[in-house]
């Protein structure tokens, strides 16, 4: 197989030493996908790869709350490193389009043992 048809993937407790091993004009050519990106916000994903990014020519980030919520600088780190949010889809939208249905949401009492 060849290295423009391939793909890896890997956990975001890894993607580290994949950053730092792959050759900078491979790095260019590469796009980088990261699906729940709100993690990447975690102290330790902050620790790991900061200013990795910058290497790849194509960044991503995937999440239905890229925003992290009561972590001002996590949110910031996201930003920086993948960048703003440039596309949302609200539950409004999916429920009226068709692709979620309708619902009713029913909070439910905490039971005590």
């Amino acid at each position: 197989m060849k290295p423009q048809d391939a793909v890896l993937i890997v956990s975001r407790e890894r993607v580290g030493n994949f950053m730092n091993g792959l050759p900078p004009a491979q790095a260019a050519r590469t796009l980088v996908v990261h699906d729940e990106v709100h993690g990447l916000g975690a102290p330790q994903s902050r620790r790991d790869l900061a200013g990795k990014h910058a290497r790849f020519g194509y960044v991503l980030g995937l999440s239905a709350t890229p925003e992290r919520e009561y972590d001002e600088e996590g949110t910031a780190f996201i930003e920086s490193e993948i960048g703003r949010v440039v596309f949302e889809f609200g539950l409004e939208d999916a429920i009226r389009k068709g692709i979620l249905v309708e619902f009713d949401y029913v909070p439910l009492p905490a039971v005590k043992p």
